[in-house]
């Protein structure tokens, strides 16, 4: 009887976890560039992996740490670096998106306070469907050179 009830509440827990989170999708490596306390504009990396036979859509992206967040896509114009919003990014069936320094990334818009190499950034990812993940990334130092440059186009 034990055993029966113990499976009846793991069953139980693993329907919530997966109403809760989809594990067809991983998110890995979520950083932040660490910029100047003066700095409004922020942007944020990550690799997303959908292992479902369908795609995904990120339709939305918020954090408490900003004013806003936007989806954007750094597109050569003229020789010109230039970011494009994005009104969603699409994960392809068993494929990943690499959000990095000159292609798909978050554009994280008014800190709500300074933060610096070794905080923590809170980003909630939200897809077409209800599903929401949430991702932990990490605030990172260094010279910049490729983010912090490409952003002065905005």
């Amino acid at each position: 009887m034990c055993y029966r009830t113990l499976f009846f509440s793991f069953c139980i827990f693993a329907a919530q976890a997966v109403v809760a989170g989809d594990e067809t999708l991983r998110i890995a490596d979520a950083w932040v560039r660490e910029a100047p306390p003066t700095q409004d504009v922020l942007a944020a990396y990550m690799r997303i992996h959908n292992d479902a036979s369908g795609p995904r859509r990120i339709t939305a992206v918020s954090s408490p740490e900003f004013r806003s967040v936007e989806m954007h896509r750094t597109v050569m114009d003229n020789g010109l670096a230039r970011m494009v919003p994005q009104p969603d990014i699409e994960i392809p069936p068993r494929g990943e998106v690499v959000l990095e320094p000159g292609g798909y990334h978050l554009m994280l818009i008014g800190p709500l306070k300074p933060l610096r190499a070794g905080n923590r950034v809170t980003i909630r990812l939200q897809f077409e469907t209800a599903l929401q993940q949430t991702v932990e990334a990490e605030v990172r130092g260094g010279d910049g050179s490729m983010a912090d440059h490409e952003h002065h186009h905005h």
